[in-house]
């Protein structure tokens, strides 16, 4: 009956852990501010987010306007100029803060008044246009000085930029460096078509914001706290559970310390050989389930631009490394539980080895 019973609970140890440990380490890769952080360093999100600003800057007529011209920067070093603005550190330390407060809101059992938890970007955006306008200022005060009859060419151009009227910058064909009451005009028209395409970004990402209690923002708060408060007493009673069981068939094989040691370690190996499987295979397959699901969001929207569709390949991508990251985490936990098992059947082993007799000790002499 002992044999029939410590096998029995290690199987349902072995069950509730393949289904619980996954649920809680999810929980926990959810709620973990610096696995969040980690998580936005390995899938380049810095990279990857100045790149798409870049595009969709440039997608802006306004952006298109200078592109025609000799002033507009490079590729290269517009991107440079918006890693400059939005520096990675500046992304990890704000994804840091708003991932915290969400954490902290969540936590508060009680929500009264405003709240807004995201990532305020209205600033940057400002110092964004002024680095630009500094980067294409530099450009013209690089080039030579206008000659009488460029001034002439260029003059009609001036005259409707002192009317104060939106004005075709490519008309003006600026090839050198006019005087500075003129500089300053196209340097003003410049500006606001810099201003323009750079105000097509958010002025925030916003995770969550009170909208004067609205039925829809109040179920989401409610969720959001039901969730936190799951994830607290989840871990505490599966873990709870997992205990009292390894303490229940410790208890059954009482007094045979090599017997429960076996015990004990078959349902580690057990489990640790079950919650890697999966995940190995998950691992395996992540390439082709989100380069699928990346092909079908893109096909699926069809008014999306090529802009919107980087940006779901952008998404596809950084949800490929959370998974990722979560299946090694996963498989590491797993290996650590079936090491933890084979060194209690191991020990079990040694125990079980008996010292050798007098008779058995015998040396060549009594051969």
């Amino acid at each position: 009956m002992r044999t029939f019973f410590s096998y029995f609970f290690g199987l349902v140890v072995t069950f509730l852990a393949v289904t619980f440990i996954p649920i809680e380490r999810l929980l926990d890769e959810i709620m973990n501010t610096q696995k969040l952080v980690d998580n936005v360093k390995s899938a380049n999100l810095h990279e990857n987010l100045c790149r798409l600003t870049v595009r969709t800057i440039i997608g802006q007529k306004q952006a298109g306007l200078l592109a025609d011209t000799s002033l507009m920067p490079a590729r290269d070093d517009l991107q440079e100029v918006i890693k400059e603005t939005f520096p990675e550190e500046w992304l990890l330390n704000n994804v840091s803060a708003a991932h915290t407060d969400l954490i902290n809101f969540m936590k508060d059992p009680v929500t009264d008044g405003r709240f807004f938890v995201g990532i305020q970007l209205e600033d940057r955006k400002n110092l964004l246009t002024e680095n630009l306008s500094v980067v294409i200022e530099d450009k013209i005060n690089s080039l030579p000085e206008c000659t009488q009859q460029d001034l002439k060419t260029m003059s009609p151009g001036f005259l409707t930029m002192r009317k104060g009227v939106d004005f075709d910058i490519r008309k003006l064909h600026v090839t050198c460096r006019p005087p500075d009451e003129i500089k300053k005009l196209i340097f003003k028209s410049i500006r606001t078509q810099i201003y323009r395409s750079v105000d097509v970004l958010p002025d925030s990402l916003i995770l969550l914001k009170s909208t004067g209690g609205a039925t829809d923002q109040i179920t989401i708060i409610r969720e959001l706290k039901s969730l936190y408060r799951f994830s607290q007493s989840f871990a505490v009673f599966g873990y709870g559970a997992l205990l009292l069981l390894l303490i229940l068939i410790a208890t059954i094989n009482y007094g045979n310390l090599s017997v429960l040691l076996h015990r004990i370690g078959f349902p580690f190996v057990l489990s640790g050989m079950l919650l890697s499987l999966p995940f190995a295979f998950a691992l395996a397959k992540s390439d082709d389930v989100f380069s699928i699901s990346s092909q079908r969001i893109a096909r699926g929207a069809a008014s999306v631009d090529s802009v919107g569709n980087e940006t779901w390949h952008l998404v596809m991508s950084f949800a490929k490394t959370i998974m990722e990251q979560y299946s090694w985490n996963m498989i590491y936990f797993a290996v650590i539980i079936f090491i933890i098992g084979l060194g209690f059947i191991i020990w079990s082993r040694i125990l079980r080895i008996k010292p050798l007799s007098p008779l058995d000790s015998r040396d060549e002499t009594n051969l």
